[in-house]
């Protein structure tokens, strides 16, 4: 996680091969899928995880690897945990 909230790191160019974006990508929708089927309770993760810093810096990665696939719902469990529970912000 310090590679993608570090000084050094840029958003523009990072993509889901990089080994710390596949991993806090993979990770967080995994986390964001329980969160939708109740499993983990939205505000427990926010308080936990900082999902609205993570997604704001892999987002770009994200939605450029969903365009390459041509698969819209790759990490959108995610990118809705972020939207729904704006504490995670």
């Amino acid at each position: 996680m310090n590679d993608v909230l570090s000084a050094g790191f840029d958003p523009d160019v990072a993509t889901v091969r990089d080994s710390s974006v596949s991993k806090l990508l993979n990770f967080g929708e995994g986390v964001a899928t329980l969160v939708k089927h109740g499993t983990l309770n939205g505000d427990l993760v926010a308080d936990t995880w900082a999902f609205g810093l993570v997604w704001s810096r892999l987002a770009p990665a994200a939605r450029r690897e969903r365009e390459r696939l041509n698969e819209p719902r790759l990490f959108e469990n995610i990118e809705a945990l972020v939207a729904k529970v704006p504490s995670a912000v």
